[in-house]
């Protein structure tokens, strides 16, 4: 490690498909190694860990360190060992099994902890979830030197259900490479929906997301018949894999809408796929702060999307997208349809959600406001940032 570099160990509960864990790959992927020296510790294995290969990609250690369970005195012991090894001036957890064991590791080693909060989370009484969150919040509250939440939803969520201190969580929005989904030609365009045999002229509406029941995709397909019945050359592009997928195939199916369906399963080419859509929907239940939003605000595409948590703290409704109440189908499709069929209003969104992304969800602001964070904290620790 070169003389001042500041050594940041990023902790993460595993490095499988998921929006934290995509965000982890773009931070680092553009964080200044001049200034810092960062490598990851993943806890667990999830689909793979095949975050992991773009993050090696970028030159980056990325060690398993495996704790089984929270209560797992062996994992917990081959935490602080490799900790120890490391030596880092601080370090930065995400998701909530890796800031608790993380950082109940760092106040053992006197180490600075920072955590983002990504998620929303209600458990039930009498669950372990609920146990699980009750432990997170008491060692952030005795461990944690500073809390990211990544909307002010999650902030405002966290601070309800906790004691936490209100001055100790700030909230900084997530952001991507914006120039990754710069609208691209019309013949990409065409070569995208050729490779799904889609027609070139038929609306398309594409989603993008892990097929659980709290994306709401159902809602989509629950609309598709009053869509279809508006304008017969419709059709919907579902991106995305998990344990929802063949429910809702049987749901496409039993409404007659399975032909206009294509399931294309995860992609690495979603910038390709945004720019061959006319409209993105996320018809979620609740959400932190959905990147792919940002991702088709970026694209270009019309955004329609679910007013639900931090949702309405990305789009402003009828300027940079439309939202509709979460769950309802015939609002859901009222709104497709009304960008479909109005292209001047349609092309007026895109424009103004392309600069509202510029100004608030670019990944070097979003690094810059981190970066700060870091300074402030470890300015009374300069002593452990040199090895």
């Amino acid at each position: 490690m070169s003389a001042g570099r500041i050594r940041i160990l990023y902790m993460i509960d595993a490095l499988g498909f998921g929006g934290a864990e995509r965000q982890l790959v773009r931070f680092l992927q553009h964080l200044n190694r001049d200034r810092y020296d960062p490598s990851v510790c993943a806890l667990s294995v999830r689909q793979g860990n095949v975050n992991a290969d773009d993050i090696r990609q970028s030159g980056l250690d990325v060690n398993l360190v495996r704790v089984h369970r929270l209560l797992d005195p062996l994992g917990f012991l081959r935490l602080k060992r490799h900790l120890r090894a490391r030596r880092p001036a601080l370090v930065h957890t995400h998701l909530d099994f890796s800031a608790t064991l993380g950082g109940t590791a760092c106040r053992k080693l006197g180490i600075p902890h920072i955590t983002t909060l990504h998620t929303l989370g209600d458990p039930p009484r009498g669950t372990r979830a609920l146990w699980r969150q009750r432990l997170l919040y008491r060692v952030l509250s005795r461990s944690c030197d500073q809390i990211i939440a990544v909307s002010q939803s999650v902030r405002e969520h966290h601070l309800k259900r906790s004691n936490l201190d209100p001055g100790k969580i700030v909230t900084v929005h997530n952001g991507i490479d914006l120039q990754q989904f710069a609208r691209q030609s019309q013949t990409d365009r065409e070569a995208a929906r050729r490779s799904f045999n889609i027609p070139f002229d038929a609306p398309l509406i594409t989603t993008v997301a892990v097929l659980r029941p709290a994306k709401g995709i159902q809602h989509l397909i629950e609309a598709m018949p009053t869509m279809a019945k508006a304008l017969p050359a419709i059709r919907v592009l579902v991106v995305g894999s998990g344990p929802n997928e063949l429910m809702l195939k049987a749901q496409a199916t039993a409404l007659g809408v399975a032909d206009r369906i294509t399931f294309a399963g995860h992609r690495d080419d979603v910038p390709h796929l945004l720019t061959a859509s006319d409209l993105f929907v996320l018809p979620t239940l609740r959400d932190s702060l959905p990147t792919v939003i940002i991702e088709a605000m970026a694209a270009g595409t019309p955004v329609v999307a679910s007013d639900v948590d931090g949702v309405a703290e990305m789009i402003e409704d009828g300027v940079t997208g439309l939202l509709v109440p979460p769950s309802n189908p015939s609002k859901l499709a009222d709104a497709c349809l009304r960008l479909l069929n109005q292209p001047n209003l349609s092309s007026s969104i895109a424009h103004a959600a392309r600069r509202a992304a510029d100004q608030r969800f670019d990944i070097d602001v979003h690094i810059r406001r981190v970066t700060e964070i870091y300074e402030e904290l470890l300015a009374p620790h300069t002593e452990l940032a040199s090895p």
